[in-house]
């Protein structure tokens, strides 16, 4: 069985060398790296031209984001006739048979899409995502057992060999070259970077085809821990209005961007809820991001008046 891992890459070069090291370890022999790089200014691609020889570096415009450059490498792929396709994050680190028991688990149970259980990288056992739920709120698609320790997990669930999903994360999904040949690639133009991975999986089910996560093999993703996360978010409300809110549903970058959550409506949710849920995830979805943002803002200002009171109170000797 041959093996294209097809990894998209953007300036963070020593998180794609860390990911190389993992993957050059593999105990399947039949995998192989392509890396669509989206035109790194921090010297990637001639670090990894020079450490890793195998590696196929196709090139690509910075402005292509996840969907049009995988689509670069899974076509890339197919033209090479490779048999499984896995699309896996650069910032990400596997155990060396990673590979080897997510083939053996997908033919096992005859399943052409597979995807990985993910995990937090800093935070060893704790779950970032075992798949992919759909629902028809204002949020549309939300990672199933998110941030639940793998030890917590219901034990059928924790045992399983595989799951059945609506949908799941891009992170260590091996797919079978013929979903591609069947439904064809991921849908770049309404889906450029953000929940592409998941269209493409509730797209297959819609064709038939079975797709599964199996929580037996783990991706260790170097995502931002929840308390980091929390942090985050904090951050994002001190920063002007008009842009955060411009980019929050309007920039292709943002898991949020309008055009993306309409069409996933459209295209997937029945009828009778279509009109609910496009007005959901816009004028809901809208009103409350600001409505949140106003409280955070309030927030911010009586801690900072409180502390300021108190130094004063300190200056003053009162307390």
């Amino acid at each position: 069985m041959k093996i294209a891992a097809v990894v998209t890459c953007y300036n963070r070069k020593e998180k794609t060398l860390r990911f190389l090291r993992s993957m050059q370890q593999q105990t399947h022999p039949g995998v192989d790296v392509i890396l669509v790089d989206a035109s790194s200014s921090d010297g990637t691609a001639e670090a990894v031209h020079q450490r890793f020889p195998k590696v196929r570096i196709l090139q690509v415009d910075d402005q292509c984001y996840w969907s049009t450059a995988t689509n670069y490498g899974v076509q890339a792929a197919l033209k090479a006739d490779y048999d499984y396709i896995l699309t896996i994050n650069d910032d990400c680190t596997i155990a060396s048979d990673y590979v080897e028991q997510l083939v053996d688990i997908a033919q096992r149970n005859d399943v052409k899409i597979l995807a990985s259980r993910i995990d937090y990288l800093g935070v060893p056992g704790l779950i970032w995502a075992l798949g992919t739920q759909v629902s028809w709120g204002v949020r549309i698609l939300q990672l199933a057992w998110h941030d639940v320790q793998a030890a917590d997990l219901p034990t059928a669930l924790r045992t399983a060999e595989v799951i059945d999903v609506d949908a799941a994360p891009g992170d260590g999904v091996l797919i079978h070259r013929s979903v591609f040949e069947q439904i064809g690639l991921y849908a770049a133009k309404f889906l450029p970077h953000y929940h592409a991975d998941s269209e493409l999986i509730m797209r297959a089910r819609q064709a038939g085809i079975r797709a599964c996560v199996t929580p037996q093999v783990v991706v260790y993703d170097d995502s931002p821990h929840p308390e980091m996360q929390r942090r985050n978010a904090q951050q994002a409300f001190t920063r002007p209005l008009l842009s955060e809110f411009a980019y929050t549903f309007f920039h292709q970058r943002s898991s949020w961007f309008l055009p993306t959550r309409v069409y996933l409506i459209w295209q997937y949710c029945p009828f009778p809820q279509k009109i609910l849920a496009l007005f959901k995830v816009t004028i809901v979805a809208m009103v409350g991001w600001l409505a949140k943002r106003q409280l955070r803002f309030l927030m911010l200002v009586m801690a900072s008046l409180k502390s300021n009171s108190n130094k004063v109170a300190k200056l003053l000797g009162i307390v």
